[in-house]
This record gives structure tokens, sequence and C-alpha cells, in this order.
């Protein structure tokens, strides 16, 4: 079993000790995540901090945006499938929708749910060009060790 995407960054995010199958930080324990596999805990010895997992949420979701996996208007999972699937809280699902909701990504209808509103901006052209630049001289530099090895 391989460590999920979601799980890895919260591994990288903050490490936090394990203790008797809960996360200890600042004195409060919260149950493990189903996201993490028994197995990712005893090969890295660390959990991370359940106070990073709204956060981790949101760029889940910012995510989920951006590849655009719901059409605008389109109702995004509820709340009780969001729960499930992320294995948080009514409260995490809700802070982690709550900046995306500002930002005029999604919107919320009471009764109804929550809708796409908008998607993310791409990254700005620079960016991508400078990443595009770095892979370029990344690749340039491997081909050159490759000539010297061969010669």
């Amino acid at each position: 079993m391989g460590v999920t995407p979601l799980a890895a960054r919260w591994l990288a995010a903050s490490p936090a000790a394990f203790r008797n199958g809960k996360v200890r930080q600042q004195g409060v324990g919260t149950t493990l995540p189903r996201l993490l596999h028994i197995t990712d805990l005893f090969e890295s010895g660390t959990l991370v901090s359940m106070a990073y997992q709204y956060r981790l949420v949101e760029e889940d979701l910012r995510q989920r945006l951006a590849q655009r996996e719901w059409a605008i208007e389109e109702q995004i999972p509820g709340i009780s499938a969001l729960m499930e699937h992320y294995d948080a809280s009514l409260g995490t699902i809700r802070r982690a929708q709550d900046p995306l909701v500002a930002e005029g990504l999604l919107r919320r209808e009471q009764g109804r749910g929550v809708f796409v509103a908008a998607y993310p901006e791409p990254a700005p052209a620079q960016d991508t060009a400078r990443e595009l630049i770095r892979e370029a001289m990344s690749l340039l530099a491997r081909a050159s060790s490759l000539l010297e090895q061969e010669s």
C-alpha cells in the first residue's frame, strides 16, 4: 500500500508525535485519518497535525476546480460525501470551502448545497515561462552529462 497523494502532503506538512493510534498536538488527540494507511504510519513514524487538514482539503478542492472536474453552476459533492472522501469533520470541510466561497470560486445556497461559480485563474504566463526554462535547463544539463559519459 502506498501513501495517497493527500496523505503524502500531510506527512510533509507538519510531523507530529505518534502515540497509541492518535495524533498529539498541544495535548489534543484526534483519531487517525483513513487517508493514511497503517503501513505508512509505521514506515514514516510520524503523522501530520490535523490542524493542517482543512488547508489540504482546500488545496485539493482548488486543484479539482482548476482541472474543471465540475462544470460552472454544477453542484459539487455534498458535505457528507466530502466528509467521507477526506475523512474530515463538518467543520473542516466548511473551513476548507470558506476561502473558495470568499474568492468567488464556489457559491453556497442555503438548503441546496455548494455550486461552482468560477474556475481559478491560471498561473501567470511569467511563472509558466520560468518553469519551462528551468525544465529545459535541467534537460540540457542531463543531456550534456550523458554526452560526456559516452565520450
